[in-house]
């Protein structure tokens, strides 16, 4: 007995789950372990608390930025595409940060992680894994063929429910 929306699980698919795991892996390992070395990185390059905080501030600012276009980038560019520079920006970012001699070449270096993290949050990975499924595309992913994803939706939903809580917040 066999399942016709099975895929085999080749080396292509395979490869894809297991960059986008390293990616994923990646990303939140840089995200969060740079907090930690402040004290190291205000030693070594012979700077203060303020400055030093724009090597995450500059991050998440570069991933707030970059992830809200998401809808026009997938709409624009194949996953394939997306991810390719995502993982390309990221390296580069990687490298650039390793060899910084200077605090702004690893501040690029940061921000050039979090371009690519964000391009490969656009990217979404969901897309990536749920394509090991015979016949998936994004118009029917939401189990219903008739249905499909709105992305302008789902901001609304969010916007709505943080003004509802911020209102309340003010009102209180």
């Amino acid at each position: 007995m066999t399942d016709s929306s099975a895929r085999v699980l080749d080396a292509r698919l395979l490869l894809s789950i297991i960059a986008a795991g390293i990616m994923s892996f990646s990303g939140v390992v840089v995200e969060t372990a740079m907090n930690v070395t402040f004290p190291t990185l205000m030693h070594e390059f012979n700077i203060g608390t303020s400055l030093v905080q724009w090597i995450t501030t500059g991050y998440l600012l570069v991933l707030a930025l970059i992830i809200p276009t998401s809808a026009y980038l997938k709409r624009r560019f194949s996953t394939r595409s997306l991810f390719t520079a995502a993982i390309s920006s990221f390296l580069a970012g990687t490298l650039l940060a390793a060899w910084s001699p200077y605090f702004n070449v690893l501040l690029i270096g940061r921000l050039l992680q979090g371009i690519g993290f964000a391009q490969y949050t656009c990217a979404d990975v969901g897309d990536i894994l749920l394509s090991a499924i015979k016949g998936y595309t994004r118009r029917n992913s939401c189990g219903d063929k008739h249905r499909t994803y709105d992305e302008r939706k789902c901001g609304s939903v969010i916007r709505r429910s943080f003004l509802f809580h911020f209102c309340q917040f003010l009102c209180c």
